[in-house]
């Protein structure tokens, strides 16, 4: 099953995350800011990449200009959850190579399993 690296800093919601994920059966590895998921994504080459934008060390957006998934990584799906719906910076995501951003309070768990499914087959 695909590797997948969630990059989270609030401990309760990364844990309900983890937790999903390998009850479905992927590997999961997890980071507790964009500064440190970008050590663990570039030392693990995760399929997936769950983000979330509002993080301490290195934002969302942060992570996403200096991983470079659209040059560097281009086979590295991002889904970002997060509560922030600022237009500007959900644009700018979807600019920096994010598949999906969605609205973490708005999402379901059942909902992210779909969404995490559907992208990784695209």
């Amino acid at each position: 099953m695909a590797k997948v690296l969630l990059v989270e800093d609030d401990p309760f919601i990364r844990g309900v995350y983890e937790k999903i994920l390998i009850k479905e059966g992927f590997e999961v590895v997890t980071a507790n800011d964009g500064k440190q998921g970008l050590e663990v994504a570039n030392a693990e080459s995760p399929e997936l990449i769950i983000l979330d934008m509002l993080m301490p060390e290195l934002d969302g957006i942060g992570f996403l200009e200096a991983y470079d998934v659209i040059n560097k990584h281009p086979g590295v799906k991002v889904i970002v959850l997060s509560n922030m719906m600022i237009q500007d910076k959900v644009n700018r995501a979807i600019e920096l190579g994010a598949a999906n951003y969605k609205t973490k309070a708005l999402f379901s768990p059942r909902e992210m399993m779909a969404l995490v499914r559907e992208t990784l087959k695209s």
